[in-house]
């Protein structure tokens, strides 16, 4: 009688092993398969990292003569020439708020000067959306200036290089560097002094 009942007892923890194996494997097949799936976006996160960071910004945008313009270089230009734009916005904003205050007692003035600082203003604003197509111009064309100057022999020294790069600063921010304004000073003293060489005199009737 006692083995009798130890057979069901000993069949329900074969069949309780069994099950535990069972729900074991299927936890292991479970785990697996999360597993792969975390590794499959793993490697697109890899792949599209690579392709945004790495690849994409030294694929060309335009070629010139063999020259490639990439896209980080083009990038860069983009984000440049917006800030140039927006500094050039922002001093209008200023001089608008100068003036309106100095020139209170001059209504039409004040008017006229708004009317062309408003223009001035929607222009840039205009440039600003056509910046990404206006800097691959710009890239393009001096790509083609730089290749000449070379098949040319040309060269320019580094003063030259940053006297030409702050009279182009100069002359998007509405200013001048120190030598434009020195040479309109010194254009200025010289056409007084010719104008004064040739206005006559004025003397008294009877001497």
């Amino acid at each position: 009688m006692a083995k009798r009942r130890e057979q069901p007892k000993t069949q329900t923890r074969r069949k309780a092993a069994a099950l535990s194996r069972k729900e074991a494997e299927q936890r292991r097949m479970i785990l697996l398969a999360l597993g792969g799936v975390a590794l499959l976006v793993l490697a697109v996160l890899v792949i599209g990292a690579v392709q945004t960071y790495i690849i994409r910004p030294k694929q060309p945008v335009a070629v010139v003569d063999g020259v490639n313009i990439t896209r980080r270089d083009y990038q860069k230009r983009v984000r440049y020439e917006r800030y140039l734009l927006d500094e050039r916005a922002a001093l209008i904003q200023q001089q608008v708020q100068q003036l309106s205050q100095s020139l209170q007692d001059a209504p039409e003035l004040l008017q006229q000067f708004q009317q062309q600082a408003s223009d001035q203003y929607n222009q840039l604003i205009q440039q600003r959306a056509a910046a990404d197509r206006d800097a691959l111009d710009l890239m393009i064309e001096e790509q083609l200036v730089v290749n000449e100057a070379a098949r040319r022999g040309i060269t320019v020294s580094e003063e030259e290089v940053t006297q030409s790069y702050q009279e182009i600063a100069a002359a998007r921010s509405g200013g001048y560097t120190e030598a434009a304004a020195q040479e309109t000073v010194t254009a200025r003293q010289n056409a007084t002094a010719t104008a004064a060489q040739f206005t006559p005199t004025p003397t008294l009737e009877g001497e």
